[in-house]
């Protein structure tokens, strides 16, 4: 995880699928989440707050890091955004 320019490794995720999770409530605090089976979820990170202009909501980009060699991908299968 990085934030901020701080990254910090999280436990070790043996699963071929992983579901994330964005938390957002309307006093701007944001939290994310993941899991190995999309009904329990694990906190992951720390909760921030959303500061800037009028935009209410959270960005979410995901990538994939490879620090041995110039290898390695992200495959998205569906996403679904609720309100």
């Amino acid at each position: 995880m990085s934030n901020n320019g701080q990254q910090k490794e999280g436990k070790v995720i043996a699963s071929s699928t992983i579901y994330l999770r964005s938390f957002w409530g309307v006093d701007g605090n944001s939290q994310y989440a993941f899991s190995m089976d999309g009904r329990i979820f694990e906190t992951l990170g720390e909760s921030y707050k959303l500061t800037w202009g009028n935009y209410r909501g959270d960005r979410i980009g995901i990538f994939s890091y490879n620090s041995i060699e110039e290898k390695g991908y992200i495959d998205v299968d569906w996403f679904h955004y609720c309100y």
